[in-house]
């Protein structure tokens, strides 16, 4: 198989260069970036912010569901 770059490379014409093919499925950068985001936001530490915000609101009378 042979590629066209879409621009030309800042590389001596001889130089060997590595290419990853990415799959095209729908899903491919969610399942990619899972890892990622699961580190940051399955934070047990950051629980605190949440349950300060709700009790905030329940104090001021506003009522969240998404909470």
């Amino acid at each position: 198989m042979k590629d066209t770059p879409l621009e030309k490379p800042d590389v001596a014409d001889d130089r060997p260069v590595s290419v990853t093919a990415l799959s095209c499925s729908d899903d491919f950068w969610l399942q990619a970036s899972e890892p990622s985001l699961d580190a940051i936001w399955d934070n047990s530490e950051d629980d605190i912010y949440g349950e300060l915000l709700e009790t905030m609101m329940l104090e001021s009378g506003e009522k969240h569901e998404h909470i």
